[in-house]
């Protein structure tokens, strides 16, 4: 919600350019999923935030031979996500969008840590990687996430997921599935198997949102 007591005036109209620029009711959004600039060039307006960082890969599982046989690849776990409101001067905002991490690869490669995003020194960290399930043939652990739930895009989104667990399927492993929509949580862990070896799914990168009275 706008911050109480404070409204913008017809001679402080919003004039503002970056991102991905869409309306939704009254309101101007700005959606960043790359790195960029927010330029706001005239007044004083309360605007509201996200900001999520890039999510950790999944993890790779496999038979790694001389009896190291594993479960399947765990999740990679969701970006950090803040939101809340500030105050919008007329300057140039730098935005950073963390990229999610790539999954393990190979034998029991475990996921990198995402990079974190950050907007008017409001920063959200990476989530980090998933490793694997050290038991024979059981199913990898899901990623841990917040499951933050926001309509600050126009639409219900839920944020910061946790990447699935692989399966445990003896046989063949499957690559992890990826987290490609920005902001939404980890990637996916690799089958278990006994041969080939699959790959922990790339975790999605992060989002900023912005979003103010038009």
């Amino acid at each position: 919600m706008p911050i109480p007591g404070i409204l913008a005036t017809a001679n402080q109209s919003p004039r503002a350019s970056g991102g991905t620029v869409t309306t939704s009711g009254n309101y101007k959004i700005h959606t960043f999923t790359g790195s960029g600039t927010f330029v706001f060039s005239k007044g004083i307006i309360p605007v509201e935030y996200i900001v999520v960082g890039g999510a950790g890969g999944g993890g790779a599982a496999g038979y790694g031979g001389g009896g190291r046989l594993t479960g399947g690849g765990n999740g990679g776990n969701a970006g950090v996500f803040n939101s809340g409101n500030f105050l919008l001067s007329t300057q140039n905002y730098s935005v950073v969008i963390g990229s999610g991490a790539n999954g393990g690869g190979g034998l029991l490669g475990s996921g990198g840590t995402g990079n974190s995003s950050s907007m008017n020194n409001i920063t959200s960290n990476g989530g980090g990687g998933g490793g694997w399930n050290s038991f024979f043939n059981q199913a990898g652990s899901g990623g841990s996430g917040t499951n933050n739930i926001s309509s600050i895009s126009g639409s219900s989104v839920t944020y910061c997921r946790g990447g699935n667990g692989g399966s445990n399927n003896d046989g063949p492993s499957s690559n992890g599935a990826t987290g490609s929509t920005p902001g939404t949580g980890g990637g996916g862990g690799s089958g278990n198997n006994e041969g080939n070896n699959g790959n922990g799914g790339r975790g999605a990168d992060g989002i900023v949102v912005l979003r103010y009275l038009n």
